[in-house]
């Protein structure tokens, strides 16, 4: 699906940051779940690479 994602929207990479941010354990641990990473030290932003 990621794949379809990349190429129907010309993007590489998915950018979310969750609500509450670190804190939102359970919303943290679904995006988890679905291979998405924080970006930085401060658990804020979380990205998806797509390709």
């Amino acid at each position: 699906m990621a794949m379809e994602i990349s190429k129907l929207a010309g993007v590489r990479y998915l950018i979310l940051r969750p609500d509450s941010g670190k804190e939102h354990q359970s919303l943290v641990s679904f995006y988890e779940s679905m291979e998405f990473r924080y970006m930085t030290d401060k658990h804020e932003w979380m990205y998806l690479k797509l390709t």
